[in-house]
């Protein structure tokens, strides 16, 4: 995996080398995107000597680490809880108006 990054980290060199005279995108120059891409790379290469990486897992189009999609589901059964508990009040409080209506015309 180290050597997949390190290889990457050579052909980006080797890739802006290439493109080094192509005009600026959007405002930002050649530079400016080599360099956002090189910080990338090296923060991904630190994590991965250090160890700090998580395993992430394709959910759909998205990507979870072990850590968000704990947080996701928590986060999906508060709010699941939170309906219930609604749906319970307001059954409660149509079944005591049918009650107070029986009542009514007896």
């Amino acid at each position: 995996m180290l050597q997949n990054v390190q290889n990457a980290y050579m052909n980006i060199d080797y890739e802006y080398a290439k493109t080094e005279n192509k005009q600026a995108i959007n405002g930002l120059s050649s530079m400016d995107f080599y360099g956002i891409i090189r910080n990338e790379i090296e923060e991904i290469y630190e994590k991965l000597k250090n160890g700090e990486t998580e395993t992430s897992y394709q959910i759909g189009a998205q990507s979870f680490t072990e850590k968000e999609w704990d947080k996701l589901m928590f986060d999906f059964d508060k709010i699941q809880d939170d309906m219930r508990e609604l749906m319970r009040d307001r059954h409660r409080i149509k079944e005591e108006q049918v009650q107070k209506q029986k009542e009514k015309y007896k």
